[in-house]
């Protein structure tokens, strides 16, 4: 049996019909409303899956990790930034 949230649900809408006018609350809202209706249970929520690796040596490992951040702009003006970090121990 597949789950999909409610996000994944209206995605899923706008694909099949662009000219839809729903928002995603309104497709939020619905959804909720069918799981309390008919005692549906939501989706797990998936956690990250992290396993600690042995240390290596200086030279031989990197972290890269990856982000976003809402900023302003020089207009004042929100902005989502997006960044990849990368980090290379050495001594």
């Amino acid at each position: 049996q597949q789950d999909f949230s409610a996000a994944q649900i209206h995605d899923r809408l706008l694909e099949l019909e662009p000219d839809l006018l729903v928002t995603e609350r309104t497709t939020f809202n619905f959804v909720q409303y069918i799981r309390q209706k008919y005692n549906l249970p939501k989706p797990p929520i998936n956690r990250r899956v992290y396993e600690s690796v042995p240390e290596l040596p200086y030279g031989k490992q990197a972290q890269v990790d990856f982000g976003e951040f809402t900023m302003q702009n020089s207009e004042g003006k929100n902005q989502k930034v997006y960044f990849i970090f990368l980090f290379t121990p050495f001594p």
